[in-house]
């Protein structure tokens, strides 16, 4: 049996919960260790159901251990759900503009920036890597979509089978049933490289996702559009599918936004 150490991780990427048949339900969750600055993606992570919330720039320690016969992406670990503490959470102060530099500072590292999202598909089929940072060129475009018929009926199936799995997850919380999405956000965008041909990723940020779910598509796209407008310094967290894994999602947002240019006189 792989060997479990506890390792405090910053939490950078949560995804929309997905139902799973064995964990109920889990959100993708993309990390960096503290201690080394090594990118992570830890699962399963049944967030919704754990004592403690845990939030986007959240800091937590965990047990965590390696299993490649699982998921043998290099980057993606377990975790001991009841082993989860929330240590502390990385903020941007109270300064206008927020400032983004200890998340920086923690998070961006030269070998996870890609000139474009074919640098990082290229990445992926030489190593496996699997999370990295893409910039989005000015003009990328926000669309709604509707999610295919096979997708409602593959959760509705998922539904039935996890319905009486409650009392196997850890913690005291038992939150309301997982809502399906019926649509998707997606964002068409080129990389700043001539060598991009285009790219048209879905969005799975739980925070754009849950503002769907709350407020509707329109605000979520509103919400999206705002960001990758001149006032952010916006990059995508995109991640691969373990299914399919030459296709990236985009799993979460950077956006600090950008310091106003003061009068010159």
């Amino acid at each position: 049996m792989p060997e479990r150490t506890t390792r405090e991780i910053l939490v950078f990427a949560l995804t929309y919960p997905e139902l799973s048949t064995k964990y109920r339900e889990s959100a993708c969750t993309g990390g960096v260790f503290m201690d080394s600055r090594e990118w992570c993606r830890i699962y399963p992570l049944p967030v919704r159901f754990l004592d403690e919330r845990v939030r986007r720039w959240s800091v937590i320690s965990a047990r965590v251990w390696q299993e490649p016969g699982k998921d043998s992406r290099p980057e993606s670990w377990r975790i001991e759900a009841d082993s989860i503490r929330v240590k502390r959470k990385i903020t941007t102060g109270n300064g206008r503009p927020p400032d983004w530099r200890e998340r920086r500072e923690i998070v961006f590292r030269a070998d996870r920036v890609f000139s474009t999202l074919e640098d990082l598909s290229a990445k992926q089929a030489a190593d496996g890597t699997s999370l990295g940072i893409v910039r989005p060129r000015e003009g990328a475009v926000v669309r709604i979509e509707e999610r295919p018929p096979a997708d409602r009926r593959e959760w509705e199936s998922k539904l039935h089978l996890v319905v009486d799995q409650g009392d196997l997850l850890p913690g005291k919380r038992r939150p309301p049933a997982l809502e399906y999405l019926s649509k998707r956000l997606k964002v068409r965008f080129r990389c700043p490289s001539d060598r991009c041909r285009g790219h048209n990723c879905v969005v799975l940020d739980w925070e754009i996702c849950e503002l769907a779910r709350r407020e509707g598509w329109d605000a979520a796209r509103e919400k999206v559009d705002t960001l990758l407008g001149s006032d952010y310094d916006t990059q995508f967290f995109m991640g691969n599918f373990n299914a399919h894994r030459r296709n990236f999602g985009i799993v979460g947002l950077w956006y600090p936004k950008r310091a106003r240019q003061g009068k010159l006189f």
